[in-house]
């Protein structure tokens, strides 16, 4: 039995159990169903369970297709069915809406409801609308029409649809018939279905003056329901209808209805259904509307043009649009179902992952053997993903949609996903939010990294480097206008005091009275332009200017987090959020304490520490090198030059030494003249000299290639430091990291490779995964299988036929490509090599086996690698 959509499945047990057979559907649609589908479902010899897959496959055509994902993609991008309701007033255009949209799981747009809904829910426009009613007034047109068209916008009809049934209206005060229907035909999704209802003036006035409605809840009864004579005989024909028929679709509506008849006196006459104001809006009707509406039927595709006879009774009425519905083969949106694995959330947070998802593909299962699968976010929250957060769902909020599992991390999350899942499951979701830090020591190509990352990504790379140079000079300029405002007013009262001290020595006359010298105090004037002032000014900002200026790391992490949060803003009512990447942060462990604890906006998602780990940071320690090539060689030549003058000079003390000695001892007992010692003396010191002059001659000439790539010696002990420095800080701060992070080897590889490590490890969390076969996974075939027997043996077929389907029903696994022969062996060396069930893996919960344990760890480490993704299996002779 191949998986599929439980929800569809329902629809065709539904189907089936309703009578309705689609044995003409295959002579209609003949090219909808292959000629190996027709016999796979010729092959399954139980009616019902043939009709269920009938109805998947023909809904969902991309179902036997081997890439799912753009089958799933094509669903989810396919255009909701829309349709809309037109007749003549009275015609019963909203109880068919009302039917339709409920059934076919669609959002019904209707004038009264909407000014309900926003009156109830006390919006903006629901507060100004209970003004005009309140006042007696009637609500503006143009208002009424500007409330449908939002709504025909909103987030959930994108998904499932609408069911229009207001539009166009008589009224021509806001739009003019024509202007009304040119705006159905613009809208975004405009109807792809047109049911037009219609019935004889003279019936439908006479049906009119026969309704009565209920005061309070405004329901409308016709005459067969309120009349004691009518109602008797209803009663009796649907007695009789319910003996055949033992479902009853609409049983919760009739109660309803019950309900409402035992206040049977309180029904009032609509003063609109009164014959002569009925058969006043019909014409109305005609001469102003049915025209333009014939020109927009004409203009329709006509099997998408379903006319209806008004004189039928709502409940036939409705059974004929759905069979001929059905019988085009129409998809029916999918609702998300909320999954309750457990009554007590505690419990399912203490499950592992395997068992977890185990429960919930077995919860609420709407027919036998249809498992809800693992989807690609796994225990991620679809919604807060798409707002940029990487959010732990609840499994207490886990649903179910489109055979996939999604869990999701709050009701808020829930009723968001609701209204519509489509804008959380389209491509590119699922992607981690780029919340990404880069780190690594100098010249591991950082900031080469961030910009090609940021430029896949669509980021914004913070530099953060330069902000904190701008924020240093910010803190700067702070401080430097603080001390010259300090200064001012301390030079200010420096400067009177001194002028008022000079001007009572002037005079001669020092006053005791404290009134006096107050008024001679503030008699002296002294502005900011004054020469002393100025001095003093100066002088205390060279003194600030010339001390060294240390801000805090608060304020750098505070001018980060700033910055951030005003990238974030600016992305707020974007579809995609871009993200941000950090160039170099956090560089120590007490940072990213800081970090974690009190800025937790800027603490990324994931953290790629870049490292040279080939022959003690050979790569950084050469580009360093490269960097400062001018610099370093020149160290080197001088100290090149250094050592060879002093190795020469030691070379020459001890090459004339021996020969000193030897002179010495080779000498006649009779000594020679002291003329003769010192003219050789002579000659041995010219020698020395000529010798010292041409090794300064001589020129040291550095090798265009370092055997290492850079000069081993201490001109590169600076860089080495460096190196070591940037490895301590890792190795303590790497085991305080909340966050996931990555170290990658940058040895032998260009930035491009680099790139795609990154881009790999973005992706990994949203893949799908292969894990071995357990008895946990053996026993829920097992279940599966039991649930699909008993399914069987309930169908009326004889008991031969019986039997032989008891024997043939045996469940079949969902083998991957390459059926029992080894998917590892095939890639690697393009043969097939056969496999025993004793090395078995689930992927995308398909099976795979395997030749041999070392096959079965390649396929679990990278499932990918090893089946097609783009076309079927191809054996190469």
């Amino acid at each position: 039995m191949p998986q599929g959509n439980a929800q569809l499945a329902d629809a065709g047990m539904r189907s089936c159990s309703a009578g309705r057979l689609f044995d003409d559907e295959r002579l209609l649609y003949p090219e909808k169903i292959s000629d190996e589908v027709s016999r796979e479902l010729k092959e399954i010899k139980s009616v019902k369970w043939r009709i269920i897959l009938y109805i998947y496959i023909l809904r969902y055509p991309l179902v036997n297709k081997i890439i799912d994902d753009e089958a799933e993609r094509e669903i989810l991008l396919s255009k909701p069915t829309c349709f809309i309701i037109i007749g003549k007033p009275g015609v019963g255009k909203c109880t068919l809406a009302r039917k339709l949209a409920k059934t076919w799981n669609c959002i019904l747009i209707d004038d009264t409801d909407l000014l309900n809904s926003h009156i109830s829910n006390e919006t903006e426009q629901g507060i100004q609308l209970f003004k005009i009613l309140a006042e007696g007034k009637a609500v503006p047109e143009e208002m009424m029409v500007q409330l449908i068209v939002d709504r025909l916008k909103s987030p959930d009809v994108e998904h499932y649809g609408y069911v229009l049934a207001c539009l166009p209206s008589i009224s021509e005060d806001y739009l003019k018939i024509q202007e009304q229907i040119y705006l159905i035909k613009s809208l975004g999704m405009p109807p792809d279905f047109i049911i037009n209802i219609k019935c004889a003036d003279r019936d439908l006035i006479h049906r009119l003056s026969g309704e009565r409605q209920h005061p309070e809840t405004g329901h409308v009864f016709q005459k067969e329901k309120w009349d004691p004579v009518k109602k008797e005989s209803v009663i009796k024909s649907s007695s009789i209808e319910d003996e055949e028929e033992e479902e009853t679709d609409d049983l919760e509506e009739e109660m309803e209805e019950i309900e409402l008849q035992k206040d049977i006196t309180q029904l009032v006459r609509v003063i609109e259904n009164y014959p002569e104001n009925a058969k006043s809006r019909i014409m109305r009707y005609k001469d102003t509307i049915l025209r333009p509406l014939e020109d927009y039927m004409a203009d329709h595709n006509p099997p998408y043009l379903f006319e209806l006879d008004g004189n039928k009774d709502p409940e036939e009425l409705f059974e004929s649009v759905m069979s001929r519905l059905e019988s085009m083969a129409v998809r029916c949106t999918a609702v998300p179902v909320r999954l309750m694995p457990t009554e007590d959330p505690e419990l399912a947070d203490q499950m592992d992952m395997g068992e977890l998802f185990r429960t919930l593909s077995s919860c609420r299962n709407v027919a036998p053997g249809f498992h809800w699968r693992r989807s690609r976010w796994f225990l991620n929250c679809p919604v807060a993903l798409k707002e940029g957060r990487m959010v732990k769902g609840i499994t207490e909020f886990a649903v179910g949609f489109m055979d996939k599992i999604y869990i999701l991390s709050s009701q808020n999350a829930v009723q968001k996903f609701t209204a519509n899942p489509r804008c959380y499951l389209l491509p590119p979701m699922p992607h981690l939010p780029c919340r990404v830090s880069v780190i690594g020591p100098r010249c591991t190509g950082k900031s080469t990294i961030c910009a090609l990352l940021a430029e896949y990504c669509g980021a914004v790379v913070v530099d953060v480097e330069a902000l904190m140079e701008r924020t240093r000079s910010m803190f700067t300029q702070d401080m430097l206008d603080k001390v010259r405002h300090d200064a001012t007013l301390a030079g200010l009262e420096k400067v009177r005091a001194k002028m008022q001290h000079e001007a009572t020595d002037a005079s001669g006359n020092v006053t005791t009275n404290e009134g006096e010298s107050d008024e001679t105090y503030s008699a002296i004037e002294v502005t900011e332009d004054h020469p002393d002032v100025q001095a003093l000014v100066e002088e205390a900002m060279k003194e600030a200017a010339e001390s060294p200026v240390t801000a805090s790391r608060e304020l750098y992490l505070e001018a980060l987090e700033k910055h951030i949060r005003e990238i974030e803003a600016e992305d707020v009512d974007a579809e995609y959020k871009r993200g941000w990447i950090l160039d170099n942060i956090p560089s120590s462990r007490s940072q990213l304490i800081t970090i974690e604890e009190l800025h937790g906006a800027i603490t990324p998602e994931v953290l790629f520490c870049l490292q040279d780990n080939g022959g003690e940071g050979r790569t950084v320690l050469t580009r360093m090198y490269e960097q400062n090539k001018e610099e370093v060689d020149r160290a080197v030549l001088a100290r090149l030059k250094k050592d060879r003058k002093l190795h020469k000079t030691q070379d020459n003390h001890e090459t004339l030494k021996p020969t000193e000695v030897s002179k010495k001892d080779s000498q006649p007992i009779d000594t020679q003249p002291k003329l003769e010692t010192l003219i050789e003396e002579s000659e041995s010191s010219d020698k020395s000299n000529d010798e010292v002059k041409s090794l300064n001659d001589e020129e040291v000439v550095l090798p265009t290639v370092w055997e290492n790539g850079y000069p081993d010696g201490p001109e590169m002990d600076a860089f080495s430091v460096q190196l070591k420095q940037f490895v301590a800080d890792w190795e303590s701060m790497e085991h305080t990291i909340t966050c996931s992070y990555v170290i990658l080897d940058i040895t032998n590889k260009t930035p491009q490779d680099i790139l795609q490590e990154m881009i790999y490890h973005m992706e990994k969390p949203f893949k799908y995964t292969a894990w071995r076969i357990s008895s946990a996974d053996l026993k829920e075939e097992e279940e599966a299988m039991n649930a699909l027997a008993q399914v069987e043996k309930q169908d009326d077929v004889d008991e031969e036929e019986e039997q032989e389907s008891e024997e043939e029903v045996s469940f079949k696994r969902q083998l991957g490509d390459t059926k029992h022969f080894c998917p590892v062996v095939l890639k690697e060396r393009g043969t097939l090599q056969p496999c025993l069930d004793e090395y078995a893996a689930k992927y995308r919960d398909k099976v795979y086996y395997f030749s041999s344990m070392e096959a079965q760890e390649k396929f679990l480490q990278n499932p990918e690698l090893y089946i097609s993704n783009t076309q079927p299996l191809k054996f190469v002779y």
